[in-house]
Parts: C-alpha cells; sequence; structure tokens
C-alpha cells in the first residue's frame, strides 16, 4: 500500500489539527467585557440590597412603633389606680431609699404628669411619668383608726385591715389638704399584722414612720407600684420606673423601641364649651394656686392623648418625605426645630409612622365637669 509523505502535505493540512492559543487582543476583550459583567451584577445586587434593607427598616418601624405605643398606653390606662382621691393628688411625694435605689420626690403626686419630673428626652419631645399602684385598698384610701409609734416603727389600726398585705407599699393623707400646709407625703412599707393570720389582723406594722395620725386615709399602692417615666433620648422610646432605678439619671433609662423619633402628649379637659387639649398642666380654677387647686384641676380631666412617631433605620438614596409629620394637633415639630437626632436634610431621606391614641383615665372615678 502506497504511503503518502508528511512532506507532500500542504500547509494548512499540517497545521489545522494543531492547538491554537488567544491573540493579546481577544483576550483584552475578554477581560474587559468580563469586568463590565461583574460590574453590572455587583452594581443590581447593591441595589436589591438596599431596597430589601429600605423595605425591611418600613415593616420594623411599623413593629417598633405599635411596641411602643402599646407599653404606653398599656400604663396609662392603669394610670392612678390605688389613689384616686383628691386627699392625695397634687401633693408631694417621698419614695425612701432601698437599696440600690436612692430616695427620690415626686414634687406633684398625679396620675400622668406631661414634661414634669423626669429628665427631659430630645428637643422638641414631650416626656410623660405615670403613677399607679397593684394593691387592694380602697383607692380612697382606708380611714386610719389609731396611729402611733412603737419600738422605733409605726403602728396603726385601719377600718380595712384585711385590704393590706405584707410587703405592699402605702402612704397615709389627711382628710383635708388644709391640715398640712406642704402637703408632704411619704410611702413607707407594710412589715407585719397583729395579730398574726389566722388570727383576724386589727393592726398595721410599717418599716418607718410616714407621718400619720388619726382619720388620716391610708392608700394602698401594691407591693409593686409602677412610678414610670417614658421619653425619647438618642432617637429611641426610653422608659425608666423609679421604684427600681434612680431614673434622676437619664444613663439608668433603657430602650422600649428603637426609632421612636418623637413623642408628643395633651391633656384633655372638660370646658363649658366642650373640650380642649393643652401639653402644660392641668387648668388650675381661676384664682387658685397650690396643691389643693391641683387636685380639684384633675377633676376636669377625663383622658391624655399622645402620639409616637416611628421612623425607619434605613434611609432612601433620594427624598421620600416632603414634610414633617402631623398628628391631631398639627406638627410633630411644632415650632420647626427638628428633634436633635434628625439633622439638616437627612431627614427627608426617611418614612415616618405616626401612632396616636386617646386613653381615658378610667381609674379616677371621681372625675367631673
Amino acid at each position: 500500500m502506497m504511503r503518502t509523505s508528511p512532506h507532500f502535505l500542504s500547509p494548512k493540512a499540517r497545521h489545522s489539527g494543531g492547538a491554537r492559543g488567544f491573540s493579546l487582543v481577544e483576550i483584552m476583550v475578554a477581560l474587559v467585557i468580563g469586568m463590565i459583567g461583574v460590574l453590572v451584577i455587583m452594581q443590581v445586587a447593591r441595589t436589591g440590597e438596599a431596597q430589601k434593607r429600605v423595605t425591611t427598616g418600613s415593616g420594623e418601624a411599623q413593629n417598633n412603633g405599635a411596641l411602643a405605643i402599646y407599653s404606653v398606653e398599656r400604663d396609662v390606662k392603669q394610670a392612678g389606680y390605688g389613689f384616686s382621691s383628691p386627699n392625695a393628688i397634687g401633693c408631694k411625694l417621698v419614695i425612701p431609699a432601698r437599696d440600690p435605689v436612692t430616695a427620690h420626690t415626686l414634687d406633684v403626686l398625679a396620675p400622668v404628669i406631661i414634661n414634669g419630673g423626669v429628665p427631659a428626652g430630645d428637643d422638641n419631645t414631650d416626656t410623660l411619668l405615670i403613677v399607679y399602684g397593684n394593691g387592694a385598698g380602697s383607692p380612697e384610701g382606708d380611714i386610719i383608726a389609731d396611729a402611733g409609734v412603737m419600738s422605733g416603727n409605726q403602728r396603726m389600726g385601719v377600718v380595712s385591715v384585711k385590704n393590706f398585705r405584707v410587703g405592699e407599699w402605702v402612704f397615709a393623707a389627711p382628710p383635708d389638704l388644709a391640715l398640712v400646709s406642704a402637703c408632704d407625703l411619704k410611702m413607707g412599707r407594710v412589715t407585719g399584722l397583729d395579730p398574726s393570720p389566722p388570727a383576724i389582723p386589727t393592726t398595721l406594722k410599717l418599716d418607718s414612720n410616714i407621718g400619720a395620725s388619726d382619720d388620716w386615709h391610708l392608700f394602698d399602692l401594691g407591693v409593686a407600684p409602677r412610678i414610670v417615666g417614658y421619653a425619647v433620648r438618642g432617637g429611641n422610646l426610653t422608659t425608666c420606673d423609679y421604684m427600681l432605678a434612680n431614673c434622676s439619671d437619664a444613663d439608668q433609662w433603657t430602650i422600649v423601641a428603637n426609632g421612636i423619633v418623637s413623642l408628643r402628649a395633651q391633656y384633655g379637659h372638660d370646658t363649658a364649651g366642650g373640650r380642649a387639649w393643652n401639653a402644660t398642666s392641668p387648668v388650675l380654677p381661676s384664682g387658685d394656686s397650690g396643691h389643693e387647686a391641683f387636685a380639684k384641676a384633675w377633676a376636669a380631666i377625663p383622658a391624655v392623648r399622645f402620639a409616637l412617631v416611628a421612623r425607619n433605620g434605613e434611609p432612601s438614596r433620594e427624598s421620600v418625605t416632603a414634610s414633617p409629620p402631623t398628628w391631631t394637633n398639627g406638627a410633630v415639630w411644632e415650632d420647626g426645630t427638628l428633634p436633635g437626632n434628625l439633622d439638616g436634610d437627612n431627614w427627608q431621606r426617611y418614612r415616618y409612622q405616626v401612632y396616636e391614641t386617646v386613653v381615658p383615665l378610667r381609674n379616677i372615678p371621681w372625675m367631673g365637669s
């Protein structure tokens, strides 16, 4: 069989089956196309992730707002429980020291105090101080039949001793505020019942002299009363209970909900022309002043309304909010000054949700116009 010598093959035939590489130009073009593809993919992923964070942040803001308004509303609904009497409201109340909490004095005892009694929050926001107990005593107080001191401890006979338990916090107020010029009241804790159960007790023993006298009224705040404040600090809703911490120090306050940038609150007042709202204080009767007038003023406050403003945590790339959020009373930032945690025009890149409610003060049954 005749074989063909490779020397007789054409150059094209000899090299058609061999390995052939890419030229430098082809490699450069491929690298450029690949880099463009990577940049496009990264940009799409980045945009999608940013949109995801904005969407997720809006959902978190709604959750934070709902949690915040629930927490405040729950406490406001209980406001005044255990001391709904003019004898007590409007007086000072001394909370004794107990380790590790130092003594503290409430300048005014009332179910709800707006913008008073607690360290201020962020600029252009309101604060709340809410007081209520959880005892079983009469909200008008139990009449003290016999008050005295024995072995350094206060002992008193109360008409309804069975309403009290060891460990409960109590305070006494005179039947007539005119009997005490300064109207300074002091809390104490029940340390024993005399005689001890199962015998029917006739006398309470207290850990300190709360300054009571015969015919005064003893108010039962229970074993776990709440003297709790709410304030917006650093763009978060914070809280502190004076029964558990030294709340005069703003650093002792804990966060309830993140992303809450404003708190607004007002008292509702029954007037001859209907209902009016203001955030300053209960409206004192004309010509009156002092604690007794303050107590009278509470007779015309059937409700408190407040609003919380939640902000999503992730800013958008452009402005999405043209004007500050509003509530029933108007603009949340009334004087046009933004809270300290919202700087310049950056606030417009966030979305806001306003949560607002009116809470009747149901634990003040003696209220009237």
